[in-house]
């Protein structure tokens, strides 16, 4: 009976060190998280992430259309040969 106390206390000590450990890591995460939603927050605040936005947007289009205009010629090149 005395072995079996022992056991359970060795037990119990070891699953609070485990919560203790998890709550630590989940406050390590929490910080994580405040930290990158501040910078993220400063970022939108500056103007940056908009910039980078506007200038994807530009390139993407640009792309769009450079690929609708070698589409449309690669489309066009076939019907001028059969003719």
């Amino acid at each position: 009976m005395l072995r079996l106390s022992r056991r359970l206390s060795k037990t119990d000590s070891s699953a609070g060190n485990r919560s203790i450990g998890g709550s630590l890591a989940l406050y390590w995460l929490c910080m994580v998280l405040a930290m990158l939603a501040a910078a993220l927050l400063l970022l939108s605040v500056t103007g940056v992430l908009s910039r980078t936005a506007r200038q994807f947007g530009e390139t993407a289009a640009l792309q769009q259309s450079n690929t609708a205009a070698l589409f449309t010629a690669q489309m066009e090149r076939p019907r001028r040969a059969g003719h």
